[in-house]
């Protein structure tokens, strides 16, 4: 008595490979959402859905790539067979197609799906979208820049506070996957020091803090070029791998994109051909470590099928 029941998906069946619960009245206490019974619901707020701004995002990128929001030949679909699919319990009943005629069409779906399954609410579903539509447009119009090389002409913010005797507190803006070494002196008339051993990869472009003194970031065009060699996946030929390195290699493969200076260094996986699998070689070697990349590294020779 004084307890709430709902009309609902009864849980997980006994048997759920040959077995269904279909829906019936229970204890809303009792309730769960159409998953797994061993399902743990995600310990992050619900607010905005994950799905929902990711596929979003995704479908315009798609659109602004293909230049059509259409799926290939006007359809895409997925199917589910009848009885084997879902593994908490036997189902669906009969085959299943899903079909959508844009990326906008099968994104909206993938967010409709929480709500179905019992994980968000609406709001957070229409939410999603709006803020994936938004990262996805502005994702697209900063890897254009990257394709283009515009990116490379931005100028660089500067700033500068007095922390104490020792020298000031120095931040500058930053791109993200190109590198940059700092530079220090504390004199522009005395010579300057390199604050670090190597190139630093950005991940991340907000602003970077320099160490104390005058700073200069050396910019891609002023590191050594090789001569008579290339480095494998070194697109730009800029002394190190980085993300403009797999960038260049998408930015080159989309329609109506100029050749590559060096098409032998964009080939990373040394598979004498040039796809997208180069610029995933990159990615590896970039995050994971340089022994991503196939040996020899340093090539003098080398030609594409």
């Amino acid at each position: 008595m004084g307890k709430i029941a709902i009309y609902a998906w009864a849980g997980q069946p006994k048997n759920p490979t040959k077995e269904h619960s279909g829906v019936r009245w229970i204890l809303s206490e009792n309730w769960l959402p159409y998953q797994k019974a061993n399902f743990v619901t995600p310990s992050f707020p619900g607010y905005i859905s994950g799905h929902s701004t990711f596929s979003r995002s995704a479908a315009e990128v798609l659109t602004a790539m293909t230049g059509s929001p259409y799926f290939p030949d006007g359809m895409g679909t997925y199917t589910f067979p009848a009885n084997t699919y879902l593994t908490f319990e036997q189902g669906p009943s009969q085959f299943v197609q899903l079909q959508w005629g844009t990326y906008f069409d099968a994104a909206d779906q993938a967010g409709l799906s929480r709500l179905w399954g019992g994980i968000h609410v609406a709001a957070d579903d229409l939410a999603g979208r709006i803020v994936g539509s938004k990262c996805g447009k502005g994702a697209w119009a900063l890897a254009r820049m990257y394709f283009d090389g515009s990116v490379d002409r931005q100028a660089i913010a500067l700033s500068s506070r007095p922390l104490d005797t020792t020298g000031p507190d120095i931040k500058l803006s930053t791109h993200r996957g190109f590198s940059n070494s700092p530079e220090s002196t504390p004199s522009l008339n005395q010579p300057v020091t390199n604050e670090r051993p190597r190139l630093i990869h950005e991940r991340d472009s907000s602003p970077a803090q320099a160490p104390t003194g005058s700073f200069g970031a050396r910019s891609r065009e002023t590191i050594s070029k090789p001569s008579g060699r290339f480095r494998r996946g070194d697109v730009d030929q800029s002394g190190s791998l980085d993300l403009s390195d797999a960038l260049a290699i998408v930015g080159s493969l989309l329609p109506g994109s100029p050749a590559l200076t060096c098409p032998d260094a964009a080939d990373a996986d040394d598979s004498g051909l040039l796809d997208n699998a180069d610029a995933v070689f990159i990615l590896g070697a970039i995050f994971f470590g340089e022994e991503q990349v196939p040996l020899p590294r340093l090539v003098a020779v080398d030609s594409l099928e």
